[in-house]
């Protein structure tokens, strides 16, 4: 009866993931065991608390091509930043009932396949002291009838540039690029064709550079994470599709709600980029009537001309050809703090309490104060070295942040532009 059972459980494909217990605390995690790629799916967290009251937090670290949203905290501040899914109750805000469970929902990027390994960790206050309990790993195994990257197995990083290299022939490439526009009142629909024919299984990314008054969502993804930011909208594949046409499209609105005109949408300026070898390269993308083309990789402007020279990186009329190649710097830090109206000398964090060894640097982004410590060209060191801040500072909310040519990019764009592996 007992060999029926267990069939059953695994036919409906659900596990009752890690279980951990001590004197004071049990966890246990329930997810799926088997998920389609470009599917959510839940996961559960059932937390017995014991007599804890005070700061807790609970983590769970998602692998590339996962993202999470909030479902029930439980008086928790839930936060996903960094591929790190979080849970923290500040003094006096844990559930008064001894067991709860709370919840969040991943995501699966249509690219992904393979088995991926979420591990967690619980961390709390008793006796005035730290505690942290790591969280048996969660194994998922997404299945991809398309392929897509295969996280598990994605361990020799040579051995993929050169695979991937073999199927890339730029020379070969026929690249075009349009931007046409819709207008309907107060929702404009833009939309981003890209012929690429020759260019395929490799990081591509098309951005959109839009004035401060414009706000957008997605439309038709075109298979990629879009994400909208800062005034840019992005989508991003970590293997473009083999389809010679690319077609992205996003709404967007006016803050005021008023109705849009062509005069708000003339200095929308944009670019797609590719890799090329180690090289990462952009062929800005024109509106319709100024079709911007390139045959055998001409008419590229380099990637480190980026928001702030995307005007000028706009081909003329006149067609002028142009190629760079030069390397873009894909490099790391970890983030201590972000302020957004008090201001903090960079030395305080050097201070006794904080107890930050290392030099502490400031930058200003998206209206926020940034301290950051460190500059590493690989992710493992930065994921290392935030491991350190974690354990030898009150600093618990460090994480990586990802620069390309000196400006702020996501870690998971950092990794495909490097073409380096994500660690937990």
């Amino acid at each position: 009866m007992s060999k029926y059972i267990l069939l059953l459980f695994s036919f409906l494909g659900t596990v009752l993931g890690s279980y951990f217990t001590n004197q004071d605390v049990t966890i246990k995690v329930k997810a799926p065991t088997q998920v389609n790629a470009g599917e959510d799916f839940t996961m559960e967290v059932t937390i017995t608390k014991a007599d804890i009251e005070r700061f807790a937090r609970f983590y769970q670290e998602l692998p590339i091509g996962c993202t999470a949203t909030e479902g029930e905290s439980k008086n928790a501040i839930f936060t996903f930043k960094d591929q790190q899914a979080k849970f923290i109750w500040m003094p006096g805000s844990l559930p008064a009932e001894e067991i709860f469970t709370i919840s969040y929902t991943v995501h699966v990027d249509q690219t992904v396949s393979g088995k991926i390994v979420i591990p967690g960790q619980f961390v709390y206050i008793k006796n005035n002291k730290r505690v942290a309990v790591d969280v048996d790993p969660i194994e998922i195994t997404i299945f991809n009838p398309n392929g897509g990257n295969d996280v598990a197995q994605n361990t020799d990083t040579t051995s993929n540039t050169s695979d991937s290299n073999q199927n890339y022939t730029p020379e070969n490439t026929k690249l075009s690029t349009n931007r046409s526009i819709a207008i309907n009142g107060s929702m404009a629909t833009i939309t981003v064709k890209i012929n690429k024919s020759g260019l395929s299984n490799n990081f591509a990314k098309v951005e959109e550079f839009l004035p401060s008054s414009l706000q957008a969502i997605a439309e038709n993804d075109g298979g990629s994470l879009f994400s909208f930011s800062d005034h840019t909208v992005k989508f991003l594949w970590m293997n473009i599709p083999a389809d010679n046409e690319l077609t992205v499209s996003y709404k967007v609105m006016k803050d005021d709600g008023s109705d849009i005109t062509m005069s708000d949408l003339q200095n929308i300026t944009g670019s797609f980029s590719y890799l090329d070898g180690s090289d990462t390269k952009n062929l800005a993308i024109n509106t319709e009537g100024n079709k911007n083309t390139n045959n055998n990789d001409n008419n590229l402007v380099n990637n480190s001309n980026n928001k702030k020279n995307s005007t000028s990186n706009t081909i003329n009329n006149t067609n002028k050809q142009t190629t760079t190649t030069n390397q873009t710097t894909v490099t790391y830090s970890v983030q201590i703090c972000a302020l957004m109206k008090k201001y903090r000398s960079p030395k305080f964090f050097n201070s006794h309490y904080y107890k930050v060894q290392d030099k502490v640097h400031l930058e200003e982004h998206e209206g926020w104060k940034k301290y950051t410590v460190g500059k590493f060209p690989v992710y493992k060191e930065a994921r290392d070295y935030r491991v350190k801040i974690w354990n030898s500072t009150p600093i618990k909310d460090a994480f990586v942040a990802a620069y390309n040519s000196g400006q702020r990019i996501t870690v998971q764009e950092a990794l495909m532009i490097a073409n380096q592996q994500w660690y937990q």
